[in-house]
């Protein structure tokens, strides 16, 4: 897969295995079976403590704390979780684009910002891997998925598409 223009400038895709046909990614293991391959311009962090990881792509920002960096947010936001569920609590303050990706020893979690500035897509159904992606044709092009016609056909011609399209 060769990717021209910096189209995918700053996207991600996480799955079973690392995808090595995006050159020059970074690929970092996350947990066990969650391998990130991630665009070079996409900052990637990732902190550990007790037996939590948390891996944060994009950057956050703290209103309460407005000079500390990413690793400094990651790092206090780590030592205060000691079961999952909290996290969603000591993160609805944050500001920013980010996609955190918390994981323990039952598995991995992943959520985006509260805006959900930074997308996250994935598979289900007949796909037997699990992928996650900040686009689908990352996902799209790795599993070699044909788009199904007719489902866009359907899209394309929604009323409210339709509408916005005709402004234009």
């Amino acid at each position: 897969m060769e990717f021209k223009n910096n189209i995918n400038n700053r996207q991600f895709i996480l799955g079973p295995k690392f995808v090595n046909s995006l050159e020059n990614w970074q690929k970092i293991n996350i947990a066990n079976n969650y391998f990130l391959t991630a665009h070079p311009s996409l900052d990637v962090n990732s902190v550990k403590h007790d037996n939590f990881s948390l891996t944060m792509l994009g950057f956050v920002l703290d209103y309460e704390n407005p000079k500390d960096n990413n690793i400094e947010i990651l790092f206090k936001l780590i030592k205060k979780i000691k079961i999952k569920d909290v996290i969603f609590d000591l993160t609805k303050k944050f500001c920013g684009r980010y996609i955190f990706i918390f994981s323990d020893y039952k598995g991995a979690w992943i959520f985006n910002d509260t805006t959900g500035l930074r997308q996250i897509v994935y598979t289900m159904g007949t796909i037997k891997e699990s992928w996650v992606s900040s686009q689908a044709d990352l996902i799209a092009d790795l599993l070699e998925l044909e788009q199904e016609k007719k489902y866009l056909k359907e899209f394309f011609y929604t009323p409210n598409i339709i509408k916005n399209l005709a402004q234009w």
